[in-house]
């Protein structure tokens, strides 16, 4: 948290200068509120003195100290840009508040309601005054919750889902089409289906997984593109990614053994797993294996169909010192780094681009790490020159930025590439080690700004702004452009999430600027339907070129049917192609009802905690006079038996929590 002996500057022209805030100089700001939708608008939290600071343009003026009713652990803004709708939370108290005018006046909303709460969302909430809450019961010895939603415009409230009973405390995440949350347990050691989930603000529904053995805790990791991704913490070293259907119901198996936090953060509440979408390149991801042994070793996949096959990475031709490389897959690959912030970056305004930190090898730390750049969305890879550094890209990828401390010259320096990174000019920042902690850039990576701070070694801190306009001095013309579409190299069509798309990206030779306001000419087409358009369907795992039914609904033969009739697969949501092996696919086939009936599942240790996540943690820094909200590469837990914070000591971060930033979308931003 933030202490009163720092001091609060603000930044409207890109880093060149700052202001520096004497309102608050006798008072511990803890936290901030932005509007999502309109970032001119923000509040600083003080919580020890329970006062707000409310600006309308940025942080250039606030207003005078708002004394609270309560103490605020945490405000939100309503994401509605018309809107001057705010919650506040007392977590001591349990109460929930609402202030109707920016926070100038509050009321009493409702007593006894978990810290699980969430405003309706844009495009997918036709009423955005609805909030999502959990309100706390106690039954017996336990605390359990119901899920109500509660229009602020119509005043009404209601029990969500009142056939589904009480659910866990904590657990309820909204999220685009969807809502969880978990169903309270009707007996010690009960086998019933824990997870919940809504499709478009319907009842709940279980959610069907094609194993029912112990799953101590769900992730939810991405619930975007028509599909939810989920990591399920199943025992001691064994998590499993699955994705779903359109409806988030049926759940069918994408990759076993993810790498995950350490076994204990699922128990806590707050577990991240080693699996990332590529942005810059249309329904591919990358994720760390554990191999199988008796030392699993982290190995890198990737998967080029929303996680339907999965490949070792191709490494690099020629290690960072030009000297050929004889690693071939799988027995050698390149395996790369995700739970570090700053060591893994792709963006929708790039496309191809993909920056890792990480070695070749036969698995993950085999060897020194360097930087690895691919222009292709994974497939090939080149290595770098740099061994410990930061990096990002901006102008839309046109310039990719390292920063870092250098060895055998004793500095540390700056380096930038405008050619993909074939060739690289290094500043030195400075002569003295300074620890660096991070690059700052706007949302989107489309302007030539960022900022580099971090420590020196007497714990002073230093920031220096980047400005790359002299050094791309030329705007792009239509020259300057090639052609690249996107494909997943492992099939013969040019097709990705079927589609056929192209796009213009700019020449790695041409040293030009894109600028902010580029937008990037695209054509698409659909194409005929393939197997590679089609993952196994609920009851199925994939096998070496097919789909082995597994088990199904134990409904569909519960009318005393010898037989049910299912498909082996599904198209993968999101994906558009039409026609072609379609029908033939989804043709549905005729299985002995004994198959579904499966062994009762593994009931040791129920009493661990269960947990769902969502990666929404965000850092913010106003600059340029907007918001700058930069993810961590690390996940928000909802579930309020423990919430690990950290202790922030760096004045960068210190006027914001880890909420400052109140993203309505769940992607995370390369975060989670």
């Amino acid at each position: 948290m933030a202490t009163s002996s720092f001091s609060r500057q603000r930044s409207a022209d890109n880093g060149a200068s700052f202001q520096r805030y004497d309102q608050f100089r006798n008072t511990i700001i803890s936290s901030m509120a932005i509007h999502s939708l309109s970032p001119m608008q923000l509040i600083l939290i003080s919580k020890s003195a329970k006062q707000i600071y409310y600006s309308s343009d940025a942080g250039t003026t606030f207003s005078n100290a708002v004394k609270l009713p309560f103490t605020p652990s945490k405000i939100v803004y309503c994401n509605d840009n018309s809107s001057s709708n705010l919650l506040g939370y007392d977590a001591v108290t349990t109460t929930l508040y609402l202030s109707k005018d920016n926070g100038a006046t509050w009321n009493l909303l409702r007593k006894s309601v978990s810290s699980s709460f969430f405003w309706a969302l844009p495009t997918f909430d036709s009423d955005l005054t609805t909030i999502y809450y959990e309100v706390l019961l106690k039954v017996g010895s336990k605390t359990v919750a119901r899920v109500i939603a509660h229009s602020i415009s119509k005043g009404i409230k209601r029990i969500f889902d009142a056939s589904m009973g009480y659910t866990v405390k904590g657990s309820l995440v909204v999220s685009n089409n969807y809502i969880f949350s978990m169903k309270v347990k009707s007996f010690v050691n009960s086998t019933e289906e824990l997870l919940l989930v809504s499709y478009k603000r319907n009842k709940f529904i279980h959610a069907k997984f094609p194993v029912l053995d112990l799953r101590r805790g769900f992730l939810l990791v991405y619930t975007d593109d028509n599909e939810v991704v989920i990591a399920v913490n199943h025992a001691l070293n064994l998590t499993n990614v699955y994705v779903s259907d359109e409806t988030g119901v049926y759940y069918g198996l994408a990759i076993e053994r993810i790498r995950t936090s350490h076994d204990f953060t699922w128990l806590f509440g707050s577990p991240s797993v080693q699996f990332r979408k590529i942005s810059s390149m249309p329904g591919t991801y990358i994720a760390a294996q554990l191999s199988n042994g008796r030392s699993p070793r982290p190995v890198t996949k990737i998967s080029y169909d929303k996680g339907a096959k999965w490949h070792h990475v191709v490494a690099p031709k020629k290690d960072r010192n030009g000297n050929s490389i004889n690693c071939i897959a799988p027995s050698c690959s390149l395996h790369l780094q995700f739970y570090s912030r700053y060591s893994f970056y792709s963006s929708s305004t790039s496309p191809g681009l993909v920056i890792g930190f990480g070695n070749w090898g036969s698995y993950f730390g085999q060897r020194l790490s360097s930087m690895f750049i691919s222009d292709d969305g994974g497939y090939t890879w080149k290595e770098m020159p740099f061994r410990n550094a930061y990096f990002t890209a901006l102008d839309h990828g046109s310039v990719i930025v390292a920063a870092g401390y250098d060895e055998i010259a004793s500095g540390t320096f700056i380096s930038y590439s405008c050619d993909g990174g074939s060739s690289w000019k290094k500043l030195t920042f400075s002569n003295e080690r300074i620890r660096i902690t991070g690059l700052v850039v706007e949302p989107g990576f489309t302007s030539l700004f960022a900022t580099v701070y971090g420590t020196k070694v007497s714990n002073e801190w230093v920031l220096a702004r980047l400005n790359f306009t002299s050094v791309l001095a030329r705007r792009c013309q239509v020259s300057d452009y090639r052609v690249w579409i996107p494909r997943n190299p492992y099939t013969y069509a040019n097709c990705t999430v079927g589609v056929f798309m192209a796009y213009h990206v700019r020449k790695p030779e041409s040293c030009c600027y894109n600028g902010q306001t580029f937008v990037r000419p695209t054509t698409s087409t659909r194409c005929p339907c393939s197997r590679e358009d089609f993952e196994c369907n609920y009851g199925f795992i994939p096998t070496a070129h097919d789909c082995s039914v597994v088990s199904v609904d134990q409904k569909e033969c519960d009318d005393g049917a010898n037989f049910y009739y299912t498909s082996k697969y599904r198209k993968i949501p999101g994906n558009q192609c039409i026609s072609g092996v379609e029908n033939k696919l989804l043709e549905k086939i005729r299985y002995p009802c004994s198959i579904a009936f499966t062994p009762a599942p593994n009931s040791n240790g129920s009493s661990m905690a269960l947990a769902i996540v969502l990666p929404v943690a965000v850092i913010v820094i106003v600059l340029i006079g907007l918001v700058y909200c930069k993810y961590r590469r690390t996940n928000e837990p909802f579930l309020s038996a423990i919430r690990l914070r950290r202790t922030v000591s760096n004045p960068i971060e210190a006027l914001v929590e880890d909420d400052a930033c109140e993203e309505y979308s769940s992607k995370p931003s390369s975060v989670v």
